[in-house]
């Protein structure tokens, strides 16, 4: 049991929705040398993502063993020959697994998120290169998360005085959160949730947060891990 939280970022202009985040909107405000990255977030529970490729492997190794029952037969009456053709009627079978698979594979989007501009549009400097070093890094941010795969668990936050969502193991970063707010000036990189009806904000975020807590809170009870993938 497994529940993915995806984030996917676009580097799209006031585009109207929020990755895993799928679609989001980067813009940098050169005023306040401060930007913020809209994205859409899509929760995806794979209860049997791990299950469905072994099962189907040794559904596969029956129908082989057949065959060789098939061949004796075959050989004690031509008549066998339609056995073979009943082969074929096993590929629609399994033409609609991969089917099933794609299906759980495209999750529809759960709310919209804002974190604080691209690293990208901050320097020229390689992101690899400013999170090797400390200064460099102190001196970009804000801005958001490197791109990859963390794990989620709830903690409780001294700083908002309230059980949250915490990434772990984020690169640069320490105590980025899952949590409310509303523009860029409510978050140093962490993830704010809520639906994107105004360029460069998200509303009803307390709201968006709440359902959010209770999907993950819901997986653990389940005794599953919860991750989030940022791309």
């Amino acid at each position: 049991m497994l529940l993915v939280v995806s984030a996917v970022r676009n580097a799209s202009y006031f585009l109207s929705q929020i990755t895993q985040i799928s679609q989001i909107e980067t813009v940098s405000c050169e005023k306040q040398k401060k930007g913020y990255t809209i994205g859409r977030l899509t929760i995806n529970s794979q209860p049997a993502e791990p299950a469905p490729s072994p099962s189907s492997v040794p559904a596969a190794a029956p129908s082989p063993s057949s065959v060789p029952a098939a061949a004796p037969s075959s050989v004690s009456v031509p008549a066998a020959a339609p056995s073979p053709v009943s082969v074929p009627a096993a590929a629609p079978s399994s033409v609609s697994v991969p089917s099933g698979l794609a299906a759980r594979s495209a999750p529809s989007p759960f709310c919209d998120t804002l974190e604080p501009t691209a690293l990208e549009l901050k320097t020229t400097v390689e992101k690899a290169v400013v999170l090797r070093s400390l200064r460099k890094t102190a001196a970009l941010k804000p801005f958001a998360i490197p791109e990859g795969r963390y794990p989620v668990v709830i903690t409780w936050s001294k700083k908002f005085r309230k059980w949250l969502p915490l990434l772990l193991h984020v690169p640069g970063f320490e105590g980025i959160r899952i949590h409310a707010g509303n523009t860029a000036a409510d978050t140093a990189g962490c993830i704010l949730v809520g639906v994107n009806c105004k360029p460069g904000q998200v509303l009803d975020s307390t709201i968006w947060l709440k359902r959010l807590k209770d999907k993950i809170v819901e997986a653990k009870d389940r005794g599953e891990p919860v991750w989030i993938t940022i791309q």
